[in-house]
């Protein structure tokens, strides 16, 4: 059988779940009557740059005295809170960590969304965990 040194998993999908539907972004640019190329190319953004990056977006288009952004923060509370993890994913990972199989995710979550791999934990378990957004 052949032995393995490393796993590198997804986190949504793979690890866990949202129980609510993670689109606060789509809501919050429809607010501001963004075309649907304009809400795909907010969505891209949000996913692979930091949320200051996101917030200079809107507010270079829209205006700084415009946009109150703890709306958008209070309404992603309760997705992130929705995240749950499969049944069998912490004994998965302990098991490979018993093991001492070195463990590792790659995610394209979006920076407000990453409480969702802290607060489940996982970070006890991956050592090198690499996201899109930074």
């Amino acid at each position: 059988m052949k032995e393995y040194k490393g796993v590198i998993f997804d986190l949504c999908g793979t690890l866990g779940y949202f129980t609510l539907r993670p689109d606060s972004f789509a809501r919050f640019s429809a607010y501001f009557g963004l075309s649907h190329d304009e809400k795909k190319e907010l969505r891209d953004i949000s996913l692979r740059k930091s949320y200051a990056y996101v917030k200079d977006y809107f507010c270079a288009r829209y205006g700084y005295d415009l946009i109150d952004f703890s709306l958008l923060e209070k309404e992603i509370k309760p997705e992130v809170d929705s995240f749950k993890l499969f049944d069998e994913t912490i004994s998965v990972l302990e098991t490979l960590n018993n093991r001492g199989i070195k463990l590792s995710l790659i995610s394209n979550i979006g920076e407000l969304y990453l409480p969702v791999f802290y607060n489940s934990g996982l970070d006890k378990y991956c050592e090198h965990p690499y996201f899109s957004c930074f």
